[in-house]
């Protein structure tokens, strides 16, 4: 519903200011009508209202380009359904420049244009000066779908009016913020994944989607392009070289301006309410400082890092990947993108600081895990990490990998992997290979294994396997993932390195979220979520479709639990735009990259873990905690 009235403040009106007077008006609320499209659509018409927004295009105001601008009507009528403002399109070279304020007589056709109702202008005149304050709209709201299907705020009442949400709306998603200019904004604050805080249930996955929708609303650039050279809500840096946002989680407050809906800058945009703002937003900067990685104490340091896809090769080389020579180079695109790729992976991976790091999507080849870690040293000045050579493990285009600092760290016995062929259960055609390696810490001789893992994505379908989405918020192949998480723990208590010892860190991505069969499969199984543990349930890695939570994870064996000191992510990646990353997709400016910033290193955010090991422990239980 509506809140608030629109206040009127005249100023010179009618023929007074200019000597002109509209007459035959149609009310803007009877073409905007009751409904989603206009009950007068293709009829020509005459209305008379109140600029409230100017985005003309080659005008004086070089910011906003939406060729048009809106009027709204002086007296609203008393159908709250019904809408007082209107968009009025004036193509790209505008027969008369307006401004906000001016009272205008509009004579043109009523027109839907992808979704959105509009006055295509064949004539603007000026009559006069007005004023109309905003009205208050506050989420959440009832919701609609989309032209396909999407579920969303409903605010078809408020349609081309000024509009003002005056609580603070949070930064929801970031994901066109490059290609579109817009950026997603919630009323509900930072969401979480249903399964990451709940155990799966359709009917909980469902209201999530209905609750999400209707406290969503995008906040638009005013541009009506692709790829804008410069990015309208893209900040930088300050003086102390802390990137200001705007991230997931920021928020901003007395958001104001024309409620539009469209597809944004072209029609690959994504359809819904858009907010144009008349007043710049001011956004509210949250979180802490993230430029160092987090202390986590003890006498070593590990840590999990999936890399998005860090290949040795490209696109542009014309080969393709993997050991069987049947995948698509992923990653860089070209030399360009690899070099910036490398440089940005090679900084954080350093900053990372880890005495051994368990790294996921490497490039399933010889060289990849090698070429990284003559990075990282270069990086540092000195030959500080070794590598756990494997060569390609299994036949996927991307692989795990292991590094670590030689003299901290020594391997014992074998590295060993979970395959097919050690247990029949995990499915390495759609699971990657898991990874373990002993290491005796050279301090003290303490031993401990440590192993890597990447579970089947929620990206792809399982179906053939008979696996299928069952809509209850964990995805496709969910058996999957957790017939792979039971044979890696059976696995794992095998000593499948040929080193006896019952102190084990497993880290990785498991694509699942902490509610998720899989997970709770590895913590029945005696093992310790030490992110829910040690972080609690605001822990997250991962975001995805406005909503975060934890995929990358760090599990300790009922022995090792007690020598864990602290567990930390590093919030780099998730909470951050693409736009900082290495790629140059849309001809993306490269003054946005940073070769010496962590941020949008990955889409995923590192997990960090303190370990004493030797310390003296109760005897373990294997209590799922």
């Amino acid at each position: 519903m509506r809140i608030g009235l629109s206040v009127i403040l005249f100023g010179a009106l009618s023929g007074a200011a200019y000597g002109q007077e509209c007459k035959d008006v149609t009310p803007i609320h009877e073409i905007q009508g009751s409904g989603s499209e206009s009950p007068l659509e293709n009829r020509g018409v005459r209305i008379s209202g109140v600029v409230t927004g100017d985005f003309q295009s080659r005008d004086k105001d070089i910011i906003n380009t939406l060729r048009g601008f809106y009027v709204q009507e002086l007296v609203p009528d008393n159908d709250p359904a019904t809408s007082e403002g209107i968009f009025v399109f004036d193509s790209a070279k505008p027969k008369k420049d307006v401004r906000v304020g001016d009272l205008v007589c509009v004579h043109g056709k009523v027109q839907e244009y992808f979704g959105e109702t509009q006055i295509n202008a064949s004539r603007v005149e000026r009559i006069g000066e007005a004023s109309i304050a905003p009205i208050f709209v506050e989420l959440p709201v009832g919701t609609m779908l989309t032209s396909d299907d999407q579920l969303i705020a409903n605010l078809e009442p408020y349609e081309g009016m000024l509009v003002t949400f005056p609580k603070p709306l949070t930064v929801s998603d970031l994901h066109d913020l490059d290609r579109f200019g817009e950026i997603q904004l919630t009323a509900a604050g930072r969401q979480y994944k249903s399964t990451d805080r709940s155990l799966p249930d359709k009917q909980a996955y469902a209201a999530q989607l209905e609750h999400i929708a209707a406290n969503t609303i995008l906040l638009d650039d005013g541009i009506d392009w692709q790829n804008p050279p410069a990015i309208r809500y893209a900040l930088y840096a300050d003086s102390a070289g802390e990137v200001k946002g705007p991230r997931v989680g920021d928020v901003v407050v007395g958001l104001t301006g024309n409620l539009r809906y469209s597809r944004g800058s072209t029609k690959f945009g994504s359809e819904g309410w858009r907010l144009e703002p008349v007043r710049e937003p001011r956004f509210m900067f949250m979180g802490e400082s993230r430029e160092r990685s987090p202390q986590v104490g003890g006498s070593l340091r590990a840590a999990s890092f999936n890399l998005l896809n860090f290949f040795t090769h490209t696109e542009d080389d014309g080969k393709v990947c993997g050991p069987d020579k049947k995948h698509v180079c992923r990653g860089a695109s070209n030399q360009a993108e690899l070099l910036r790729q490398q440089q940005k992976t090679y900084f954080t991976v350093a900053a990372l600081d880890a005495d051994v790091a368990g790294l996921v999507e490497l490039e399933n080849n010889d060289s990849s895990l090698a070429v990284l870690t003559d990075g990282v040293n270069a990086q540092i000045g000195e030959e500080r990490y070794s590598f756990i050579e494997t060569g390609p493990i299994g036949t996927d285009a991307i692989k795990v990998g292991i590094i670590y600092r030689s003299d901290k760290l020594r391997p014992m016995g074998n590295y060993a992997l979970l395959t097919s062929k050690v247990d029949s259960t995990f499915n390495d055609q759609k699971s990657r290979p898991v990874l373990a390696q002993s290491f005796t810490q050279l301090s003290n001789g303490e031993v401990f294994t440590f192993a890597v893992t990447h579970l089947k994505s929620k990206g792809s379908d399982c179906e053939k396997q008979g696996d299928p989405d069952l809509q209850d918020g964990q995805g496709n192949c969910n058996l999957t993932r957790v017939a792979a998480a039971k044979a890696l723990i059976k696995w794992l208590g095998s000593s499948p390195t040929t080193v006896t010892d019952d102190d084990v860190l497993l880290v990785g991505d498991f694509n699942a979220y902490t509610m998720e069969d899989p997970i709770r499969s590895i913590v029945n199984d005696g093992y310790t979520n030490l992110l829910r543990k040690r972080v609690g349930p605001t822990a997250y890695s991962y975001f995805y479709s406005g909503l975060s939570g934890v995929l990358d994870y760090a599990f300790s064996s009922p022995s090792l639990t007690c020598q864990v000191n602290e567990v930390a992510e590093w919030h780099i990646n998730s909470d951050f735009a693409d736009l900082f990353d290495y790629n140059l997709d849309f001809k993306r400016s490269p003054k946005y990259f940073d070769p010496a910033s962590p941020y949008r290193s990955s889409d995923h955010d590192p997990v960090l873990v303190g370990l004493d090991l030797g310390r003296t422990c109760d005897k373990p239980t294997n209590k799922p905690d």
